[in-house]
C-alpha cells in the first residue's frame, strides 16, 4: 500500500519537533569543550575545569553536570 503525498507530508508535520531544543535531552560536552569555555561557563581557568572534569572520570558532560562537578571541586578545601 503506497501512501499519498499528502499523508507522507501530515506525517512528517507531526513528527518534526517544534523550535528549541528536544524536551528531555541536553547537549553533552567533551572535556575539551569545556575547559575552552572555562571562564565563561565556569568563572575558572581552563586547568581547573579539566582537571575537576578528568578526576570525575568520564569523557562527556552535560554543562549542568560539568558547572556541578567543578563547583565542588573549587570549593573542596586544601591541606
Amino acid at each position: 500500500m503506497m501512501m499519498t503525498e499528502k499523508n507522507q507530508q501530515k506525517l512528517v508535520k507531526e513528527n518534526t519537533p517544534k523550535e528549541g531544543p528536544i524536551k528531555g535531552y541536553e547537549t553533552a560536552y567533551t572535556v575539551d569543550e569545556l575547559a575552552k569555555e572555562a571562564g565563561a561557563v565556569f568563572g575558572t581557568e581552563p586547568i581547573v575545569a579539566r582537571a575537576a572534569l578528568k578526576m570525575a572520570g568520564r569523557k562527556r558532560y552535560t554543562e549542568k553536570e560539568a558547572k556541578a562537578i567543578v563547583k565542588k571541586f573549587t570549593e573542596k578545601e586544601v591541606n
